[in-house]
């Protein structure tokens, strides 16, 4: 064989490994991303990911290396592996997003753990089948120069998915629409290896081409079907009500941030035709619905009305808008900051679920008084010298790392910084379902998101939750709501002067009433053994594992007392 001809497969090899490594990049990101949705939380999506990927390239590795010994056609061998990689890339988001439908949290877990091992053994076999190919064609004595080519052209592959995915390929195509860019990268691979072993070439091209146009047919017939079931499959653990007949209708879009999800549900009996509602879903949580009985959107009256004159009110998150648009009713407000990550997330709310956004048949965001940035809320904080009376913070999941940063002594600090003398600050303790259904948990998560909260702003602090209260008061409130707010100074608030203030908005609240808030404020304590509770820091994020606090000696009163 001459020379030239060996540089080339050489070649083809190389650039078979910057593909391989460009589509397993775009995997490992996209598995990531759904495992945070199927089980709930960022550390377990990530302790699934990475330690399966890890156990996978360490027994690939071991298992095709030793395979490299026994099978003489190593390029064949290879072939197979990428053709394996793109057949899996087609089926394992599918297949991760069904264990949704499993309740079991411990099967789960276990479950993505050996989907994620397949694809990552055959990636760990790469460089060994890889090199033992080469061996034949590499000059003598320039062994670790081709081994530092070979490992080299797989990681930069790795480099340019990491970077071509959440800045091009996810925010246009979504998860699974990219997973099928990574088969696409595989199989490509897997045509290289296997054109320099056949004799017959133009046969082989014939055939690549006509198979490549059958999975396009097929993927364009019944790939976006697939995508949108295959999504809402990974929500029925948390949420039953995502399925037939219950489900009327479901679309959904993946951003560079998150996922949101639209469904139409039906929550009455079978033939009653006005019983639909819409939920919008951030990442597997929901977090607004278009439902008349809705109060979640009425909680900003209670420290909005609390506040003598709250001019100029600065909004982190809320990127449906719900809590935005109850502000707007009331007239002593000037200028409001609404302060969201995700332009797509206040794009869709406004062209889907209208109805809890628009003030007085007016999108908020059309509206003089309300400025959208689109950035993050913690870097508006560091950046801005504007001066606010009252802060609101509504994030997603107080057990995500993304949100445990706006729980934190340090935030609370910058918080302080930006509010006036009389300024007002509210957060939402919002944890998922299947967690809230734990009152202890619940409870350990408000008490550490006060406790933080309450080391800056002194005993000024509020707990607004009816899980607090003895039962049969809570019985007749949302007792699913939760939240706290914290003033720099006492509140100014009588019943004369809230009875005016409530008298002043336009439109009326539904759910909220003078009564309400005199009973959630009497009703609002701080229990004993309160002060010893830790602080939430930046560096240890207390507020992301509760389940350390559900026998502290705060909880165990709350439980004494009132349960």
């Amino acid at each position: 064989m001459d020379r030239n001809s060996e540089r080339l497969k050489l070649i083809g090899l190389l650039f078979a490994l910057l593909t391989s490594g460009f589509s397993f990049m775009i995997l490992e990101i996209i598995f990531l991303r759904e495992l945070l949705i199927t089980l709930g939380g960022a550390v377990y999506a990530s302790s699934a990911m990475l330690a399966s990927v890890m156990c996978g390239l360490f027994f690939g590795s071991q298992i095709f290396g030793y395979l490299t010994t026994k099978i003489k056609n190593t390029a064949a061998l290879l072939a197979a592996m990428e053709f394996s990689l793109a057949l899996c890339s087609c089926v394992l988001i599918p297949g991760i997003r069904f264990l949704g439908r499993i309740e079991s949290w411990p099967w789960r877990y276990s479950l993505s753990f050996l989907i994620i091992l397949i694809p990552s053994a055959l990636v760990g076999g790469e460089i060994p089948v890889s090199m033992q190919y080469a061996e034949r064609h590499i000059e003598k004595g320039r062994v670790g120069f081709y081994a530092g080519l070979i490992y080299g052209a797989d990681t930069l592959g790795a480099l340019i998915g990491a970077i071509v995915l959440p800045f091009g390929l996810l925010p246009r195509l979504g998860a699974y629409q990219s997973s099928l860019i990574a088969a696409l990268g595989d199989f490509s691979s897997g045509l290289i290896i296997a054109f320099w072993i056949t004799k017959h070439r133009q046969d082989f091209i014939l055939a690549a081409g006509l198979i490549f146009m059958a999975a396009a047919v097929g993927l364009k017939l019944q790939g976006h079907a697939l995508d949108a079931r295959s999504a809402s499959w990974s929500l029925r653990y948390r949420y039953k009500y995502l399925k037939k007949p219950n489900l009327v209708s479901y679309f959904f879009k993946d951003s560079a941030y998150q996922r949101i999800h639209i469904a139409d549900v039906n929550f009455e009996p079978a033939g009653k035709t006005n019983s639909k509602i819409r939920v919008l879903l951030l990442d597997a949580l929901a977090q607004s619905s278009n439902s008349p009985s809705r109060t979640y959107r009425e909680i900003i009256y209670f420290p909005l009305l609390a506040h003598p004159n709250p001019k100029k009110i600065l909004f982190i998150g809320c990127g449906d808008g719900d809590l935005v648009a109850s502000a707007l009713a009331d007239p002593r407000v000037e200028h409001i900051d609404h302060v969201d990550i995700d332009p797509v997330v206040t794009s869709i709310a406004e062209r889907e679920i209208p109805e809890i956004n628009h003030h007085k048949g007016q999108s908020i965001w059309n509206n003089p008084k309300v400025t959208l940035l689109n950035m993050d809320g913690r870097q508006f904080i560091r950046s801005t010298n504007d001066l606010y009376d009252l802060i609101f913070s509504d994030l997603l999941d107080a057990m995500q790392e993304g949100s445990s940063i706006f729980y934190s002594i340090e935030f609370m600090r910058l918080i302080r910084a930006r509010l006036n003398d009389r300024g007002i600050f509210a957060t939402h303790d919002y944890i998922a379902p299947e967690v809230a259904s734990n009152w202890r948990l619940q409870i350990s998560s408000l008490l550490i998101a006060a406790r933080t909260t309450s080391e800056v702003f002194g005993n000024n602090i509020y707990l607004m939750s009816p899980k607090l209260w003895p039962r049969k008061t809570k019985e007749s409130d949302a007792a699913d709501t939760t939240f706290l707010f914290a003033s720099k100074g006492p509140l100014q608030v009588t019943k004369k002067n809230l009875d005016e203030r409530l008298s002043h908005l336009d439109p009326k609240p539904l759910w909220f009433t003078r009564d309400r808030f005199w009973r959630w404020m009497e009703n609002s304590y701080l229990p004993e053994g309160f002060e010893k509770l830790p602080l939430s820091t930046d560096d240890k994020p207390l507020i992301l594992y509760p389940h350390a606090f559900t026998k502290s000696e705060a909880v165990n009163y709350i439980a004494r007392e009132y349960y």
